[in-house]
């Protein structure tokens, strides 16, 4: 079967799609050997993207790539993609299960095939992912079926029409392992599948048939879904309606972390930081290195520096769109200007970095390193991972070509004519061919004025004769078209062309100027073309120290972002500790976005999540802040990978490889999955992919389901078997306890904020007992209707004795008529007896009148098994004699 795509000898098909779209590549395998589709997607965009294909490549080791034509015109992407990575041994993880994505490579190079543009149509895609079998997914009767009656099961166009309900059906269960937001995601699993139809499937009437989707997880940093990034605000991107609906127009950062933090000056420096908190660290020296470079910069010695490097970044430009333009051929005079000014700042900042900063720092471990009389200094620590920090920087800029580079364009560039005129002009005395030719160009109208004045003496009946230059055809002679020249002209004049008004003509004389001094205009402009074209040359031979250095300062600018929001803020350095330490400790944390809202009142509050508290639930009314506490234990969580300082006290996070935030979601025509469904989709996806070194935090899960609970209240005859508590537990209710079960024997730190109280009043959860924790968010109750609740904000150690849902509604201003009725439903529900509805709300909304409502009160508060005989004749003739009145008025 895959004869045609190898060297030629038989092997497991290993085939893989790649995708590439902006800022992000996806990835899509097919291993035959497990029956296994492996899925990554990654941001790609900086100067990793090379290093994160290949580790995908050598994580998967495909035999055969299926490719777009849009990567294979890029050569660089297209050569990385088809040489042989060596192997990595290591395992792709889902649920419990392990598969191995490891194989042995026999070819030289991997083949690859160019698939149709319309395999990556994402309408395409969508329903053809929509049409495959995942056995892992489907439930034990399906599981019993073989692969050669997968037929039954997946209704075609023509079967009874069902095959919309049955899309809608299994998006529900693919949702779980496939991101159908990610758009890269599903070009390059759509795409393989289109190929395993025919190749693999084609006997199974092209239904795509697998065991298992799993993620393989190649990239180093942190993985976060968009979900996940939106639920902590880390990016708030807003498009104007109009605009988004178009498909057109620039979006705004709205209340976001990435807003607060952005205090950059350049616009590297902008990108680089929407990469640095695309991209958190997961290993732990590099996270501490860019944490020195913060403390190094809040350091009083260093604030004397600080200004000139904030300075001299503002004229930083996006260097490597101007990189790119190059490599284009289609650069643009103001971006001589732009790299010019660039280079001019950039040597400043390494200049002062050099000067001011790494020369104090090796004069101060110098004295340290100087023994004394008694007793011999030691090194300190911290000046020596500051010289650390600017020594790694500055490694990385190339001074030495960023000078040689601004001297030669100094020398060669006119900035002020360039400015002015639009076009890039070339410095007097650079080329001595091309002054001459200038001052040859800019005395031509005093030439040609001499050389009419002359042929005017020769030919005085020639009176409106010109001599003129005109571009890319020469020098001619002009005569006006009044007759007067008419048989008289010399003989060596020779017709050219007529216009209208005037005449041109050629002799001995303008060929004389032809070849004396040319076409002057298309030889200045074709030489300094030709100049601008090699400097352009030599700039190309210099992009890779280019791209090091620009990216170094970019980091640099970062770097500066994060010291200013730590001084303003009073951010404390957190202490990064291996995975294995599995633990987030938190003292006094505090939101970072919360608490600039609401200016000194903000309460702080610990985290502690190790081993022994490994799930902590947390139980309060609405208004208590629960919702606020969890976002901030990610939040701070996220920023200390990113290398920021957090806002807390003191702060002790381990490794965590994933963040998985799931919070409620918002209804939306184009996923067809209600509010409750959505929160399922979200759960099942981090049930499948959490580890024990993944954060989890989950907001209110099962609040919008209708369920058993939500029906007892407007429902009360609707009994429970279960003679212990009179209710049966909402299935949202055993959903919850049963995942944070699963999450506790996995090992997972877990945040979990509910208004499930029945988690412990029913016993489903033990509260201090495998690694479960109960926390609460203490609120200060009324006890009479003068008092109002008040939130504390407080965590504390317990469980809520109430969700206090009527305070709430007093709060929000609820009518007090509802508000009482409220109380009635729930005094009902206690005493376990039916709820009368009220007679004047059935006799408002229905039209009733004081006798009807009287006779319907009459009929709902009495039960007909319990009444005698007597009683229903009495009724009925009662109902009978108001039926009979309401007809005698009618007429």
């Amino acid at each position: 079967m895959t004869e045609d795509y190898t060297t030629g000898i038989e092997e497991r098909l290993t085939c893989m799609a790649v995708v590439e779209d902006g800022p992000r590549i996806g990835f899509a395998a097919f291993l035959e050997e497990s029956n296994t589709i492996v899925l990554d997607d990654s941001p790609a965009d900086g100067y990793d993207t090379q290093t994160l294909i290949e580790r995908v490549l050598a994580l998967i080791q495909p035999n055969l790539l299926l490719l777009s034509t849009k990567i294979i015109s890029n050569t660089n992407l297209l050569e990385v993609l088809t040489t042989p990575q060596s192997t990595i041994v290591e395992d792709a993880r889902h649920d419990e299960d392990e598969v191995n994505v490891r194989l042995s490579r026999r070819s030289p190079t991997t083949p690859y095939k160019i698939m149709k543009s319309s395999c990556y149509e994402k309408k395409r895609c969508r329903a053809t992912i929509l049409q495959m079998q995942v056995n892992s997914i489907m439930n034990r009767r399906q599981r019993g079926h073989s692969h050669e009656d997968s037929d039954r099961r997946f209704p075609t166009n023509n079967e009874h029409g069902h095959i919309a309900s049955f899309q809608v059906s299994n998006y529900h269960a693919l949702a779980s392992l496939v991101d159908f937001d990610s758009t890269v995601q599903v070009q390059a699993l759509g795409c393989l599948l289109s190929f395993l139809e025919t190749k693999c499937f084609g006997n199974q009437g092209g239904i795509v048939v697998v065991d298992d989707i799993v993620h393989c997880e190649a990239s180093h940093y942190m993985a976060m879904s968009p979900d996940t990034l939106a639920a902590l605000n880390i990016f708030a991107i807003e498009h104007h309606p109009l605009a988004a609906s178009n498909g057109y127009g620039n979006a705004k950062e709205g209340q976001s972390l990435y807003a607060f933090l952005n205090r950059t000056k350049s616009k590297p420096g902008r990108q680089r930081l929407r990469e640095i908190m695309l991209k958190p660290l997961l290993d732990v020296d590099a996270i501490t290195m860019r944490q020195d470079g913060v403390e190094f910069f809040l350091q009083d010695d260093t604030q004397k520096v600080v200004p000139t490097l904030i300075h001299q970044l503002r004229n930083v430009g996006a260097v490597d769109k101007i990189l790119n333009r190059i490599h284009k051929c289609c650069s643009q005079s103001n971006d001589i200007l732009v790299f010019t000014k660039t280079l001019a700042a950039s040597i400043a900042i390494i200049s002062a970095l050099q000067n001011e900063v790494l020369l104090k720092l090796e004069y101060q471990l110098e004295q340290m390193s100087r023994p004394n009389a008694e007793v011999e200094w030691a090194i300190d620590p911290m000046s020596k991972r500051y010289y650390d920090f600017v020594q790694n920087l500055l490694q990385r800029c190339h001074v030495d070509i960023l000078e040689d580079l601004l001297d030669l364009i100094s020398s060669m560039i006119d900035e002020e004519t360039t400015s002015t005129t639009g076009t890039v002009a070339i410095r007097s005395g650079y080329s001595a061919e091309l002054d001459q030719w200038k001052v040859q160009y800019d005395s031509l109208r005093d030439t040609l004025s001499v050389y009419s004045d002359q042929m005017k003496q020769g030919w005085p009946r020639l009176r409106s004769l010109m001599v003129l230059f005109m571009p890319q055809v020469g020098f001619l002679i002009g005569l006006e078209n009044d007759g007067s020249w008419n048989n008289s002209l010399p003989e060596d004049f020779q017709f050219v062309f007529t216009e209208v008004g005037c005449s041109y003509f050629r002799n001995q004389d303008t060929r004389h100027l032809d070849e004396a001094i040319g076409d002057l205009d298309s030889q200045i402009k074709d030489t300094e073309a030709l100049i601008v074209s090699e400097l352009e040359e030599h700039i190309f031979t210099c992009d890779k120290e280019l791209r090091s250095t620009f990216n170094a300062l970019a980091e640099l600018d970062c770097i500066l972002a994060f010291a200013a929001c730590a001084a303003d803020q009073k951010y404390v350095r957190p202490i990064l500790l291996p995975s294995e330490e599995n633990c987030i400790i938190i003292q006094n944390g505090r939101h970072p976005l919360q608490e600039i809202l609401i200016d000194d009142t903000f309460v702080p509050n610990d985290a502690y999540i190790n081993s022994d508290h490994r799930v902590n639930i947390v139980t309060g009314p609405n208004f208590s802040g629960k919702s606020c506490y969890a976002r901030q234990i990610g939040i701070i969580t996220y920023m200390a990978h990113i290398g920021c300082f957090v806002p807390c006290d003191n702060a002790q996070i381990s490794i965590v490889d994933h963040i998985y935030a799931r919070f409620s979601g918002t209804e939306t025509c184009a996923v067809p999955q209600s509010s409750f469904q959505l929160d399922l989709t979200q759960m099942g996806t981090i049930l499948r992919r959490a580890s024990p070194n993944s954060l989890v935090i989950i907001d209110e899960f099962g609040k919008g389901e209708f369920d058993e609970g939500h029906a007892l209240l407007f429902y009360p005859k609707i009994h429970s078997n279960d003679s212990s508590t009179g209710t049966s537990p909402a299935s949202g209710v055993a959903l919850l306890a049963s995942a944070l079960g699963h999450l506790a024997e996995r090992g997972c730190k877990v945040v979990c904020t509910t208004h499930f109280l029945e988690l412990f009043s029913m016993g489903l959860i033990p509260e201090a007992d495998h690694g479960f924790r109960a926390l609460r968010m203490t609120v200060h109750l009324p006890e009479n209707d003068k008092e109002q609740a008040t939130p504390l904000f407080r965590l504390e150690v317990g469980v809520a004795s109430s969700s206090a849902g009527i305070v709430c509604a007093e709060m929000a201003g609820v009518k007090p008529a509802v508000i009482d009725r409220a109380r009635e439903f729930v005094q009902a529900t206690r005493e376990k007896r039916k709820v009368s509805p009220l007679a004047e709300i059935l006799r408002v909304q229905m039209g009733l009148t004081k006798e009807a409502c009287a006779l319907l009160s009459q009929f709902v508060d009495n039960d007909p098994d319990e009444m005698t005989d007597d009683e229903i004749e009495e009724f009925v003739t009662n109902c009978r004699l108001h039926l009979r009145n309401k007809r005698l008025e009618s007429y």
